[in-house]
């Protein structure tokens, strides 16, 4: 087998290696990432709060207006239980019941507009605390599926890497560092595969003493446009 060829390898190796290290990357970065959870959790907080602060406007109108309507039985068993004879007192308390009446109408159209204002927010929160726990289940299956894409990467990578070694261990250490070089300097792609005389790297037809020297060498050659390493497959 040519030096080539085992490069070649190599390559193929380690782009699978980067591709699986990649993938790796992106599903750590997504587990336990709660970002999206975390706004709809703080929709529903919000909407939680405004029906809190509602209602209990809702619930202080409520006990106004059933004081309010104590104070106007009161009033009224004044009026007419004859306990009251002065003319004076009289006209005081038929004035005391109109102002208690007309607190009570106002009373209760509050009342009323504060449910009008209530049930929207009521059902708002419903929906976004439905679709919280829709989202959350959505969330524990996604989140299951990447712990056992994660442990199914771990496992091919350890494989590759061992399969890299072994690759490895036959090449000199003079041909790994100019592989090495030409991964950093070439955009992770140190060797190209030469189909009908042209570099599949660059797309440029070589010359035919190269050509010639890539079918018979059992050392590197380098591509004299692109500087990579060609292997004729």
């Amino acid at each position: 087998m040519t030096t080539a060829k085992l490069l070649y390898d190599l390559q193929e190796l380690d782009q699978q290696l980067d591709n699986l290290s990649q993938r790796l990357a992106v599903i750590s970065e997504s587990l336990g990432d709660r970002n999206t959870l975390i706004v709809l959790e703080e929709k529903v907080v919000e909407s939680q709060e405004r029906v809190r602060i509602l209602q209990g406007e809702h619930s202080d109108m409520e006990m106004t207006a059933d004081s309010t309507r104590e104070k106007i039985t009161s009033v009224e068993t004044s009026l007419y239980d004859g306990s009251a004879r002065q003319p004076r007192e009289l006209q005081n308390l038929d004035l005391e019941l109109g102002v208690l009446k007309r607190e009570l109408v106002s009373l209760e159209d509050k009342i009323i507009e504060s449910l009008e204002t209530l049930d929207p927010i009521r059902e708002e929160l419903r929906e976004r605390s439905e679709a919280l726990k829709e989202d959350e289940v959505v969330w524990d299956n996604v989140q299951q599926e990447l712990s056992h894409e994660k442990e199914s990467i771990q496992a091919s990578l350890n494989t590759l890497q061992k399969q890299r070694q072994q690759v490895g261990r036959k090449l000199g250490s003079l041909d790994l560092q100019l592989y090495e070089r030409l991964r950093l300097t070439k955009g992770g792609q140190a060797v190209a595969r030469m189909e009908r005389g042209i570099c599949r790297a660059c797309s440029m037809a070589l010359p035919t003493h190269q050509l010639q020297r890539v079918r018979v060498s059992r050392e590197p050659v380098l591509c004299s446009s692109c500087g990579r390493i060609l292997y004729v497959g």
